[in-house]
Formats: C-alpha cells, structure tokens, sequence
C-alpha cells in the first residue's frame, strides 16, 4: 500500500507553526488559521555538510582553492572555471560553476585588466540551502591600507517572495560581514577585555562602505531557502582573494588587517 502524500512542509510567519499542506492558493494555518501565499517557507531537499562556524569555513576553503588555482601545477578541473575571458576563475565549491558564482563575475567584470595596485577576488560558498558568490574590487596604495571600490554579490535562495526586502538583507549582511572580515576583534589584556564598548571595539562606519550591487537569482520554481546568514559567508575570502591579487600578499587570518594595513608578507 502506497504511503500517503504529505504535501509540502510549510511554517507560519505569524504563530511559528510547521505543518504540511496538501491544498491550493490559499494555504491556512491551521494552528491559528493565518493565510498565507503558495511560497511559503518550505524546506530544500539538498543535503548539507555540517560546518562549525559558515562564514570561516567558507573563508578557509576559498583560499584553499585560490591557493591550489596558483600553483605550479593546475588545479583540478571541477575547482577551476572559465568565463569567457580565458582567465580562469577559483572556486570555493568542488563542483560545476552555480549560476551565482557565474553572475557575480560577469558583473564584476572578471578578467577585465586592472591598474596597479588593484585586485578583484571572488568566492562563493552554501548554507542553509542557499548560494551565494560575491566578488571584491579593491586597490593597496603606497600606504599598504585596502580601499574597497566595490561589492557584487549574487544570491540563490530559490523563489524570491520579497525582492526589495532580500536586497536590503544582503546589503546590510555585506555590511556586517565586512567588520568580520577586515577588522573587528575583542582584545584580551590583564585578565579582561580591553576594548569592551563600542568606543574601543571597531565596526563598520558609513566611510568604510563601498557600493553594493546585488544580484538576486529568481527561481520560481523551487521552494524559498535561507536568506539570513548566508549572503554574509563569502565576502572575506573574496576580500582575501583580492588582497592577492592586488599585492601577491596571501592573508590566512580573520579579521584580515586587524591594523588596517596589508603586510609586506603574511
């Protein structure tokens, strides 16, 4: 006898209740009989690799493979990707170019000549059953200080419900994750935190904040995904990748300029 469907898994945005529904438009909370729209919150069916902490681990295999990409020997083929220019792109991700990481490099412009002194780097990475790539452009001066021109980031979290709600959520992860990524520590000294109010501890400010430009991949067809932490998990390494290329210096710590300045060697 053949089990009985049990539709999709749903979540009420209003009493925080997990159901499954069979019905058509519209769907009803049974619990506290909210209406909601056919895109309800539903559960991708990909699994997904445990991870500690998404944003460094996300950081550390992207330079990995940054790192393996400039080797004297190629790196694997599924690491490496070409779009169009010739020059190969690093990846982050073992497997077939997503459209995400392939958005964020045509509109970083990627294997576009770059003066001296400045560099585009660009990673991607998943969590919580979402992709996202984002790409970097930014100039070392004489200064050794990092100036970032640019941020692109590309977003897969399957059908877009809110579109202007998703760019700002990716925009004000980009801001939170760039402190995680160039400079926010806590500091430890004589058996205490020394910088333990926001006058000593350093976040971002308006000045440190380049464009964002966010490209959301619509897809209608596929239940929404997370869209809350990951947008955030690819920029350091993306900065990191920059860096490198920028300079030639490869940074394998987070924050990366603790001191806002590049090392002549890491």
């Amino acid at each position: 006898m053949a089990k009985p469907e049990l539709g999709t898994k749903r979540l009420c945005g209003n009493c925080g209740a997990k159901f499954y529904d069979l019905s058509k438009d519209p769907i009803i909370c049974p619990k506290c009989a909210t209406v909601m729209a056919l895109t309800a919150v539903a559960t991708r069916a990909r699994p997904e690799p445990a991870r500690a902490a998404a944003a460094p681990s996300t950081a550390a295999l992207a330079s990995s493979s940054a790192r393996s990409g400039r080797s004297s020997s190629p790196a694997p083929a599924p690491v490496r990707a070409t779009f169009g220019t010739g020059q190969p792109m690093l990846m982050s991700i073992a497997s077939a170019p997503r459209p995400a990481t392939r958005a964020a490099a045509e509109r970083i412009g990627w294997g576009s000549p770059r003066a001296d002194g400045a560099g585009v780097g660009i990673a991607c990475g998943t969590e919580k059953g979402s992709w996202v790539a984002t790409a970097v452009e930014l100039r070392v001066g004489d200064d050794r200080r990092p100036v970032l021109d640019r941020i692109v980031t590309a977003f897969d979290c399957g059908a877009v419900i809110d579109r202007d709600g998703m760019t700002n959520q990716i925009e004000g992860a980009m801001s939170m994750a760039l402190g995680g990524a160039l400079f926010e520590a806590v500091h430890f000294g004589a058996g205490g935190i020394t910088n333990g109010t926001l006058t000593d501890y350093r976040v971002p400010r308006f000045a440190d904040m380049p464009p964002i430009e966010v490209v959301l991949l619509d897809r209608p067809d596929e239940p929404s995904a997370g869209g809350g932490e990951t947008p955030m998990i690819a920029l350091a390494p993306a900065v990191a990748n920059a860096i490198f290329a920028a300079t030639g210096v490869r940074l394998r710590s987070m924050p990366l300029v603790p001191d806002g300045v590049v090392p002549d060697r890491p």
